[in-house]
């Protein structure tokens, strides 16, 4: 975690906003046994431990301290885009898509009643726009923006300060290609899909795009000649796995061995990459059900936007750890006798070995409350990469 941390160093002015980041990190990677509210990071009770020292330490760095969550989360890029193992190529893909969670009351910032996916219906929550990258190997948040409803403004959705989330998430894109991301296409689910200024964007952007589409939209061609997709496919004809017609066999192997059989007509690059979309599920399942991306109880926009920086790099800790050979400071890290950290794994990309067994700390803590993450943040990254597409 050191290690690690010290790369942000520069970015905080004061030596107070340095701790604060390295205890916010350590307590998002602590294993979960009740919400990782500030409570909860601190180690204290919650509700009566909320004026314990540690608590109101960081309150402070989360709502009142100068520091800038963009220049952290550009740090972040950089060091995932600038390390072999991480670097975005032009195979992968660039994800949007968007989470909503719920948040009760009405001060505090982005909350309205709106669309929320997870949940499956309308209610009082925040939605955040998200761009993920990935290929089906690794997978990284790259920018978050959370949606304000119309109805925090003035006019409106005819109020200059809305934006829609197809707009943010247009802007991620771009915020995407200039920090340096490269990918085969954007993918998307059918909510950004369906709008055609979007998709027009991305072209003119010079982005590839694989989108899913409504049944019910025609939109491989317009006006009166417009049919769906559905249409195509019944075009193609199916007699079955023995009479497949025009379909092709794509077989997919994942990570845990097991292996499926997909049928596509043709476009069987469009089945590989609208696939790897499904890790932003997994992003999803990380960052919310272990790293707290919900469980901030801040109420301004700041401190929503830091929290939500701080748990990406809480994230991106797990794949720097799961990379990265162990610090040469820390013999308690040492790889086991007879393996090598920096043997090439599938890709040429070094794995943390698979039968190699972790405990929840290595070592003594050195400091109370304190416990080194470093397994943690292993454990996280091994139990959802062998549940993904290898291919």
């Amino acid at each position: 975690m050191e290690d690690y941390a010290a790369l942000f160093d520069e970015l905080f002015s004061r030596l107070a906003q340095r701790r604060g980041f390295r205890e916010y990190l350590t307590g998002l990677l602590a294993p979960r046994d009740r919400n990782k509210t500030l409570t909860g990071l601190a180690g204290t009770e919650p509700v009566v431990g909320a004026q314990h020292a540690a608590v109101q330490r960081l309150q402070y760095f989360l709502s009142e301290s100068t520091w800038d969550s963009v220049k952290v989360n550009d740090r972040r890029l950089e060091l995932l885009l600038s390390d072999p193992a991480t670097a975005p190529h032009s195979g992968g893909v660039l994800v949007i898509d968007d989470s909503g969670d719920r948040k009760d009351g009405s001060a505090t910032a982005h909350v309205g009643r709106q669309w929320l996916g997870r949940y499956g219906k309308t209610d009082n929550g925040v939605v955040t726009v998200t761009t993920v990258w990935a290929d089906e190997r690794v997978y990284y948040p790259l920018h978050a923006e959370p949606y304000t409803p119309a109805s925090h403004f003035p006019k409106g959705r005819n109020d200059s300060g809305f934006r829609t989330k197809l707009q943010i998430a247009a802007d991620l894109v771009t915020k995407a290609q200039e920090a340096g991301v490269v990918c085969r296409a954007v993918v998307a689910d059918c909510f950004y899909g369906d709008h055609d200024d979007l998709r027009a964007e991305l072209r003119q952007g010079g982005w590839g795009f694989v989108m899913a589409l409504k049944p019910s939209r025609g939109t491989w061609q317009y006006q009166a000649e417009a049919y769906t997709p559905k249409d195509a496919a019944r075009a193609v004809g199916w007699n079955g796995p023995d009479d497949p017609g025009g379909w092709s066999r794509v077989q997919r192997v994942f990570r845990d061995g097991h292996t499926e059989t997909w049928w596509a007509a043709d476009l069987t690059e469009v089945v590989r990459l609208y696939g790897i979309r499904h890790w932003i599920e997994q992003s999803y399942k990380q960052v919310k059900d272990e790293l707290g991306w919900a469980d901030f109880q801040v109420r301004s926009a700041t401190a929503i936007h830091r929290h939500q920086t701080l748990v990406n790099c809480a994230f991106s800790f797990c794949w720097n750890t799961w990379f990265d050979q162990p610090s040469t400071r820390d013999s308690r890290n040492a790889p086991p006798p007879g393996s090598s950290a920096d043997d090439p794994g599938e890709g040429g990309h070094p794995t943390s070995p698979a039968d190699t067994t972790f405990l929840l700390a290595q070592g003594p803590t050195h400091r109370p409350v304190l416990a080194d993450p470093l397994a943690t943040a292993t454990a996280l990254v091994e139990s959802m990469v062998r549940q993904a597409p290898a291919r």
